[in-house]
């Protein structure tokens, strides 16, 4: 299976072109608009404020400056879009230009239509809709009928509804998809793409409202409009697939409700809400991980399809749950009438725009058909675990610890890493052999003298204490304390946890050891050092666990075929995937952020996640999936055990809620 975390390195001056957006943000606020609204890259129009955006050089930012772009990369224009979009920034008017028409007209058209288009719409003076939906045409969008014939005069015209057209009321252009060849041999030949103007006499725009009573979307009626065909007779289907990857892998599809966020931490959050904000900022920064790597493979020329796929069924379902989360948590209830910007006003707008977000660009079910076939046909590899110890940098131990999660490598056990990592903090001697480590602060120390302590207490659930010397951190007096407690010094009551894993009970009955202070950065690295692996080795067993049920049900069959060829069978599988994903992509920013922050983001996240995956992975399987006749056991046990040790989702999540609601600034918190 394919990781859609790749390695992403943002351009250098990134962060000052993240200032800078800021600053015009601010000013723009000064001046009334920006509002910090939900869905503004669809409901916010505002020509005045494009404009201005496009006299910094940030609209059609990844054109060549030739055509008056800023030829600049798609990471460095990923920057700027998503501080407009968690800002509630009216970007609406330039949106489709800037994201979809410019750089298909770029890819596609000719040297006339560049110099016509491309240069307008960097200057914000020219704006495009997308004229691809019909009636019968929704997620089926190779049946369009709306007819391309040439005229007596060789010209070519349009004749057909176009639904849902964003802006056509307002716009000046649209790309229009249409039939060109009614004779072809499928109904993927024979479409072509077209520039229609959208003032001329034989277009009109009937409008469409929302459930709002906004008016947004328009029924546009093409009545033998002239078209400017785009690219060669028959390329339409290639074209508007890979157009398709830039609208859906966006972060507009997860910070479209992200206002909703900002405006109930003004308001006031309920005690009890801290946990649920944290689950949700865990997901949006591994969200926003994913999308990362979507657009780093677009910089790099690659067409991400199914990772743009997955990237937008998952936000667009997580931006429900913001709404939902919020309306659960407001003291407030929704409001339209209140005032704009208000805690109540933007969540009747999320609420009202809440049954779009998993329709525009694709339902989510036609999504995840697109992601259950890019699968790859087998499981990709794994190497086997390197040779580690506690200087091996942090993204080589988490990929060894997902290796062993995975069960396809042998090695050291995080704890052995972490122990090391401790011992060598505390200036202490590293013994040979396996260790483990364990944290207390319930353990009760007293000093007795020449650098040894007494400790007396209990220990519990110390992994591989029966047999493995440990590491304990605890508190004296003067701060954190490193000793190594030998596995004959205490009294060991043996246990262990769902996977069979030792998971032993140390009784300490006045031990007398030698004792080392530890810097109490150190201690604290050491502890988020652990659960950070402790996530690794959940992404790894959620891995495993995914392949084994797509190999079953590719595999196995039903009714005389295999399992893998039904439709809820592959809805299934791509979230199965899709939720894998998440947490790999979790784990990912937990190894690149480090800190509090980075490491309650993977370990909430995997978590949380483990019992959907299981869930779905184990329904794959059938009934020999909960039986020891499956190797999807050794998986699923792992994660029901993995999740709840060095916290569980309830205890990372708190403590980003409590971060959250300890700043003024959450996007500052997700980015970093």
């Amino acid at each position: 299976m394919t990781s859609f975390v790749p390695e992403i390195r943002m351009p250098e001056g990134a962060a000052e072109l993240r200032t800078q957006v800021r600053t015009f943000l601010g000013e723009e606020r000064a001046r009334g608009t920006v509002l910090d609204r939900p869905d503004s890259w669809f409901a916010g129009w505002d020509r005045g404020f494009s404009r201005r955006l496009a006299e910094q050089g940030w609209v059609g930012m990844t054109l060549p400056a030739a055509y008056g772009g800023g030829g600049r990369s798609p990471l460095e224009r990923y920057v700027v879009i998503e501080e407009l979009l968690a800002a509630g920034a009216p970007v609406g008017a330039h949106w489709v230009s800037d994201r979809q028409a410019g750089p298909s007209i770029l890819a596609n058209g000719t040297d006339e239509q560049r110099e016509r288009y491309l240069r307008a719409i960097t200057r914000g003076e020219c704006f495009f809709s997308i004229g691809m939906s019909e009636e019968g045409a929704g997620s089926d969008l190779a049946a369009v009928a709306t007819r391309a014939e040439p005229g007596d005069d060789g010209v070519v015209r349009l004749t057909g509804v176009k639904m849902w057209t964003g802006g056509s009321h307002v716009n000046d252009a649209a790309i229009v998809l249409a039939r060109s060849d009614p004779d072809a041999g499928s109904k993927h030949a024979g479409l072509s793409q077209y520039v229609v103007d959208l003032h001329a006499p034989e277009v009109r725009a009937e409008p469409i409202h929302l459930l709002t009573g906004e008016h947004r979307f328009n029924a546009t009626h093409l009545d033998g409009v002239p078209g400017d065909p785009l690219g060669p007779e028959g390329s339409g289907w290639a074209q508007v697939t890979g157009e398709l990857a830039q609208e859906r892998s966006g972060p507009e599809r997860f910070l479209s409700t992200f206002p909703l966020l900002t405006a109930l931490l003004r308001h006031g959050l309920p005690d009890a809400g801290a946990g649920r904000v944290g689950l949700l900022v865990a997901r949006l920064a591994s969200l926003r991980r994913l999308s990362l790597g979507v657009a780093s493979a677009l910089e790099r020329g690659e067409s991400p399809d199914v990772a743009a796929a997955l990237v937008k069924d998952l936000g667009t379902r997580y931006e429900g749950t913001v709404v939902e989360e919020v309306r659960a948590l407001s003291p407030v209830v929704a409001d339209p009438s209140a005032p704009v910007g208000s805690l109540a006003e933007v969540l009747a707008l999320g609420i009202g725009h809440l049954p779009a977000y998993t329709l525009r660009g694709g339902t989510n079910e036609i999504l995840r058909g697109i992601i259950t076939k890019g699968l790859a046909t087998s499981p990709d590899p794994e190497e086997g675990a390197r040779a580690l110890d506690a200087d091996t940098p942090v993204a080589e131990q988490v990929e060894a610890a997902r290796a062993l999660g995975a069960g396809v490598a042998e090695g050291p056990t995080v704890e052995d890493l972490v122990a090391r990592r401790v011992l060598t903090a505390a200036d202490l001697p590293v013994p040979d052999g396996l260790l483990t480590v364990a944290f207390d602060d319930r353990v009760v120390v007293r000093d007795a003298g020449e650098s040894h302590v007494v400790l007396d207490g209990e220990l519990t659930r110390v992994p591989w204490g029966r047999s493995a010397p440990t590491v304990l951190v605890t508190r004296g007096a003067h701060g954190p304390l490193a000793v190594l407690l030998e596995v004959t010094e205490p009294v060991v009551g043996k246990g262990e946890n769902l996977a069979g894993e030792p998971r032993d009970s140390l009784t300490l009955h006045e031990v007398t050891v030698a004792a080392s202070p530890l810097d109490p950065e150190a201690a604290l690295g050491a502890w988020h050092r652990l659960a950070l692996l402790r996530a690794a080795l959940i992404a790894g067993a959620a891995r495993r666990a995914s392949e084994l049920a797509i190999e079953h049900v590719r595999t196995r069959e039903q009714f005389g075929k295999p399992l893998a060829s039904f439709q809820a069978v592959k809805q299934s599988v791509a979230e199965l995937v899709e939720e894998v994903a998440l947490v790999e992509a979790a784990v990912a920013v937990g190894a690149e952020r480090g800190g509090e922050f980075g490491v309650a983001v993977a370990k909430a996240q995997a978590s949380a996640s483990v019992a959907e995956i299981t869930r779905i992975a184990h329904q794959l399987h059938g009934a020999i999936g909960f039986t020891e006749r499956s190797a999807l056991r050794f998986a699923t046990t792992r994660l029901w055990s993995w999740r709840d040790e060095d916290g569980d989702e309830r205890a990372w999540a708190g403590r980003l809620g409590a971060l959250a609601v300890g700043t003024d600034d959450l996007w500052g918190l997700v980015t970093g």
